[in-house]
């Protein structure tokens, strides 16, 4: 499975854009091209499971060591750290 090991989560304004440009350059950190998936804080989106995440966002992962998931908007939704949890493990970190 290649799902992020990894997410950006903070407010607008943030620098969350700048920080998603310059680690999308780095040839070891994969970040999808379309950068807020809203996977975990959308309710009909998250319906749609973590298979459709996963090959929606993140088919193109070869090699890289850290995968990220750059919603800032993950802050908000109250259910969306325990999805977090649930899905992708506690060895995910989070930066915010």
């Amino acid at each position: 499975m290649s799902l992020p090991n990894f997410m950006c989560i903070g407010a607008a304004k943030s620098g969350t854009t700048s920080l998603y440009d310059i680690l999308r350059q780095h040839s070891a950190i994969f970040i999808p091209s379309f950068k807020e998936p809203h996977f975990f804080d959308i309710p009909f989106v998250y319906q749609n499971g973590l298979e459709w995440y996963e090959k929606t966002y993140f088919k193109s992962v070869r090699n890289e060591k850290c995968i990220g998931d750059f919603t800032p908007t993950y802050l908000f939704e109250e259910e969306t750290p325990q999805r977090i949890l649930n899905d992708l493990g506690s060895d995910v970190k989070k930066s915010g």
